[in-house]
């Protein structure tokens, strides 16, 4: 994880790779959660969605045998992401959809904010601007009142895109 945190990549994957192979033939369940959550987030950094979603598919499969319901909300949230970005919208959606469910079942709303960021995004490309507009201000306001800080360009670049969009050059300066 240090080789990760200080963005060696190509030092932390492996290291990851292996530990999370070992929690799996352990069963530590907690860990194959958390160790290949973080490994789909390296291969998603390096450009691998294939090996990402693997790796989150790993991990949610541990963490709904461990009952983790917001950890399981927030890896489909990231699954709609890779759905979207590998152009499969109605994916995109569904796995969209049910991490917004889930998150409000049990109320977490930093899996709802994740799920929205990412339909908004989705209903920008679509050009479905009054959705996205929606979906990215809602997300924008939920992200901040988080923590999540990491998300919040992402939300101001998607609004930033929309008005541009629309042709609102002053909106999407600002």
């Amino acid at each position: 994880r240090c080789a990760e945190l200080r963005g060696d990549l190509a030092g932390a994957e492996p290291l990851l790779r292996t530990a999370l192979d070992l929690y799996e033939e352990l069963g530590v369940e907690w860990a194959v959660a958390t160790v290949g959550g973080n490994v789909a987030m390296i291969a998603e950094r390096q450009g691998d969605i294939d090996a990402a979603i693997q790796f989150v598919e790993r991990a949610r499969r541990a963490a709904r045998r461990l009952g983790l319901r917001a950890f399981d909300a927030m890896m489909l949230a990231r699954l709609g992401d890779y759905a979207l970005w590998k152009g499969d919208r109605a994916a995109a959606d569904d796995f969209h959809r049910q991490a917004i469910e889930m998150a409000d079942e049990i109320r977490y709303p930093n899996a709802k904010a994740l799920a929205l960021a990412g339909q908004a995004v989705a209903h920008r490309k679509a050009g479905e601007l009054e959705a996205a507009e929606r979906e990215a201000t809602t997300a924008l306001a939920m992200l901040r009142s988080s923590g999540l800080w990491n998300g919040v360009p992402k939300m101001l670049a998607t609004l930033g895109m929309i008005a541009e969009q629309r042709g609102d050059f002053e909106a999407a300066r600002a």
